[in-house]
């Protein structure tokens, strides 16, 4: 019997499809967590090891945007295939059709729990000069240094190039404690970005324990790909007035595409913005704060790698944010 929390869950409104479904899950010496609709699933929507999903609930599932991961569509001889676009849009890897597809799905419920998925964090700054682009390299190499494997995602056209930052080519290499770096450009050859995006998230949740991804602020549709799946969002507001009125619209434009949207605030002292006043002018829970480390900027132009053994205030932040659960404080990084 598969694992108390980890059982195959099934979508679906459909009493015969149900039927048959918990006839399989018998034979395969399981049982099945059971929603009717998006809202019951939720709950068990990203940590079942095998989801299926009936033909009543494949557009309620769209609408929902539950975060997108591989689903099996279980439908009786005569259903109807869903179109393309929404078979791209929910997820859906395998298309099995009963009863001639019974066997198959015995197996696949019958199959031990696969490892869990990568996690996703996505960081976007409030405003331009945020710091973004150092807070992802930082945060990728601090846990690489620990053993993960890491994906750095540039998905910033409009940024600064994270692969030119020569350190972290240097410090690329296979195995645990790899930090495999790609930019959005590489991987757009079918014109569409935030299908592109949400394909490779999806792959590279498989072959890595993390993805950092570093998303345009003015969130374009690979950006809000990127949000949609992202287990935990940051943004990144420095504790100015201007920047904090920035973010606030930027946040605005998040919301909507972030299940886990908090804020880092950089740089807050005695004579700067108070950090409750941007967190309330921005309207952001505040997941942490850094100071800016003049030291490590220069670590950074001369292309090394960020040291995650060293101190300093962003990597102890960096620490605290692989260790957090998604929507948890972090608390604060003090110099």
């Amino acid at each position: 019997m598969a694992r108390t929390g980890s059982r195959p869950l099934v979508v679906t409104a459909d009493a015969a499809l149900l039927d048959d479904l918990l006839r399989l899950a018998a034979t395969a010496g399981t049982e099945l967590e059971v929603a009717t609709d998006p809202a019951a699933a939720r709950p068990h929507y990203e940590r079942a090891p095998v989801v299926l999903v009936g033909p009543d609930q494949t557009a309620p599932l769209v609408r929902a945007r539950l975060r997108r991961r591989a689903v099996v569509l279980v439908g009786h001889t005569g259903a109807a295939d869903p179109p393309p676009g929404l078979i791209a849009r929910l997820g859906i890897a395998h298309i099995a059709t009963l009863p001639a597809a019974e066997d198959w799905l015995v197996a696949q419920l019958g199959t031990p729990p696969p490892a869990p998925p990568g996690r996703v964090i996505a960081l976007l700054g409030g405003r331009g000069g945020a710091g973004v682009s150092t807070f992802a390299v930082t945060l990728a190499v601090t846990a690489a240094h620990t053993g993960r494997r890491v994906l750095l995602l540039d998905a910033d056209p409009l940024g600064g190039r994270l692969d030119l930052m020569v350190g972290v080519k240097q410090f690329a290499r296979p195995g645990p404690g790899a930090l495999t770096m790609l930019n959005l450009d590489t991987i757009e050859a079918d014109g569409v970005p935030g299908q592109a995006v949400a394909g490779t998230l999806d792959t590279g949740r498989g072959r890595h324990d993390l993805i950092v991804v570093d998303v345009a602020r003015h969130l374009d549709r690979a950006g809000q790909a990127v949000l949609q799946a992202a287990d935990q969002a940051y943004l990144v507001v420095p504790a100015e007035l201007r920047a904090s009125l920035s973010a606030g619209r930027v946040a605005a434009l998040a919301r909507p595409h972030s299940r886990h949207l908090a804020m880092i605030v950089r740089d807050a002292s005695a004579d700067t913005l108070p950090v409750d006043d941007v967190a309330r002018t921005v309207r952001l829970t505040v997941a942490g704060t850094y100071r800016s480390d003049p030291a490590l900027r220069t670590i950074l132009a001369r292309g090394e790698v960020p040291s995650a053994g060293g101190p300093g205030p962003l990597v102890d932040l960096c620490r605290r944010l692989l260790t957090a659960s998604p929507g948890r404080d972090t608390g604060e990084a003090a110099a």
